[in-house]
């Protein structure tokens, strides 16, 4: 099940929110300029794609976003205890993007003004990133993590790591 966590960023043990609700999410994180939906991807992704089957087939439902990159995260097993650098570190893109999360789960993170927006993604969940918005997303036990990066320039494909620490701080939800 999807959720959304909203912390103040002065205070990341305890959310101000957190969400359950598809609508409630969607609302919540279109406040901040971040659109949120779940695709059914099931029929396109069978299992283990290589990336050019899955760039291919993402082409016609998402034309508009010409630049596109898959992004591989090695499966942690279920026994074990993700790292906290599981994933993708700090960063932050020129130009405003899209991830589209294809296979596996975790949290994924906004850092807006004072709020900290931690949604549980998995496979169908299609997110907006605003440009120059600090994101990243933590990798949860399970298969490899398959995510696309989509982008209307290659500027939206190049993310600056950022070193803010705030992703080491916090101790996310499991999902």
């Amino acid at each position: 099940m999807t959720f959304l966590a909203v912390y103040h960023h002065e205070n990341l043990l305890n959310p101000i929110k957190l969400l359950t609700h598809r609508d409630d999410i969607t609302a919540t994180l279109e406040a901040v300029s971040v659109s949120y939906e779940n695709l059914d991807i099931s029929a396109a992704f069978t299992g283990v794609e290589n990336d050019s089957r899955i760039l291919g087939s993402l082409e016609a439902q998402f034309e508009d976003y010409p630049h596109r990159k898959v992004i591989r995260l090695p499966a942690i097993p279920r026994y074990a205890t993700p790292p906290s650098d599981a994933g993708e570190p700090e960063q932050r893109c020129v130009d405003a993007g899209l991830r589209l999360f294809v296979q596996g789960r975790g949290v994924f993170c906004l850092h807006q003004a004072d709020h900290l927006y931690a949604l549980g993604c998995e496979a169908g969940d299609l997110v907006s990133v605003p440009a120059g918005v600090t994101h990243w997303f933590r990798q949860s036990t399970g298969p490899e993590c398959v995510v696309v990066r989509l982008a209307h320039s290659t500027d939206g494909l190049q993310c600056v790591v950022c070193d803010e620490r705030l992703a080491r701080g916090i101790e996310l939800p499991e999902f």
